[in-house]
């Protein structure tokens, strides 16, 4: 079993949505990257979004996904679906971090959420998870 998280910023940087799913049958990291992504767009134009920079720790799958041509990895048709969503939004690009850059995400992996299922929190945040405040 593995989380898929998410975080939507509002053009200032405060946080305004955040997500976690519990999926398994998934069966390398680059497999969950890629549907971290895709997970975290659609919850993303679920919630009306228009805009996206979506930002992974994965350089490999950043540049998977930048190739804009056909890949060679088995997970071809989630970069598929993510080249198809993001046609959807009126403004998307896709960014490298470094993972330390990525902790309010890995944060948001400890809401209590069930195989199968996803939380979303729109404007009711924990503090404890994406305050750098509060965060150990």
């Amino acid at each position: 079993m593995v989380s898929l998280e998410m975080v939507v910023r509002n053009d200032t940087g405060t946080i305004c949505l955040c997500a976690v799913s519990r999926i398994d049958n998934v069966a390398s990291l680059l497999h969950a990257k890629l549907k971290a992504i895709a997970f975290g767009m659609e919850i993303t134009k679920e919630n009306s979004f228009s805009s996206i920079l979506i930002e992974s720790d994965s350089l490999l799958v950043i540049k998977e996904i930048m190739k804009n041509k056909e890949s060679f990895y088995q997970w071809e048709c989630i970069i598929s679906d993510i080249h198809e969503m993001s046609l959807e939004f009126r403004h998307y690009s896709f960014s490298h971090i470094r993972r330390t850059g990525n902790v309010c995400a890995h944060n948001v992996a400890k809401l209590p959420c069930v195989l199968g299922n996803h939380i979303v929190r729109r404007n009711s945040i924990p503090h404890n998870l994406c305050n750098p405040d509060f965060i150990s």
